[in-house]
């Protein structure tokens, strides 16, 4: 009886954790001030390419003048 337990019990809370999970509720909504300011933060961020290299195995890297 008491092996019984030990290999339900398991079982059980697993299931449990996995029925009672509702995932992520995050929904965030902007101000159109808010919205703009993101916009212009990204404009300055991305840059764009000067150079690309492509390693032997498929890997590519972008070269970014960060100074501009």
């Amino acid at each position: 009886m008491l092996i019984h337990q030990r290999k339900v019990l398991p079982i059980l809370l697993v299931l449990y954790l996995l029925l009672s999970y509702d995932g992520v509720q995050g929904e965030m909504s902007l101000s159109k001030l808010e919205e703009l300011s993101l916009e212009k933060q990204l404009k300055l961020l991305n840059k764009p390419t000067v150079k690309t290299i492509k390693a032997e195995w498929g890997d590519t890297y972008d070269c970014v003048d960060f100074y501009k």
